[in-house]
């Protein structure tokens, strides 16, 4: 009785690690890119955070000091309009070199002593006409 592997389990033990080697190195392309994804779309829910507080720190009868958005104390009708934004973002004034679009609707209280409803929706690349990656949100404002 001989110990040991004859070549022939060698060869296939070597084959299945190779095949198993091969098949998780297809998966680190997939990995990366769901990392990047995940990147970006913390860094669009930072910007989101990042224009709410802006607008709730600035006064209701000026516009917000960071990214001017529309005053709130006499907003009477529904209100739109787009920031756009490079990769750190700080605003800029128009889509050149922008890596985020900023697209927001402010609606005007219903009532007297009602919140303004605010729709806020950050998408990715800026300059795609219809951009397939984004986050949106509503948020409240009390004038």
């Amino acid at each position: 009785m001989q110990r040991g592997f004859s070549l022939v389990e060698v060869t296939m033990a070597l084959g299945i690690v190779v095949f198993a080697l091969v098949s998780l190195m297809a998966l680190v392309p997939i990995g990366m890119k769901t990392n990047f994804d995940s990147l970006e779309e913390s860094q669009a829910v930072n910007l989101v955070r990042a224009v709410i507080a802006d607008r709730r720190l600035s006064p209701a009868k000026d516009k917000s000091t960071r990214f001017n958005l529309p005053e709130l104390a006499s907003l009477s009708e529904k209100t739109s309009g787009t920031v756009w934004l490079k990769e750190d973002t700080s605003p800029l004034s128009s889509a050149t070199d922008a890596r985020y679009r900023l697209e927001y609707v402010l609606y005007p209280p219903a009532s007297q002593g009602q919140p303004i409803l605010a729709f806020l929706r950050v998408q990715w690349p800026a300059s795609a006409p219809s951009p397939t990656n984004y986050y949106e949100t509503v948020a409240t404002f009390t004038p």
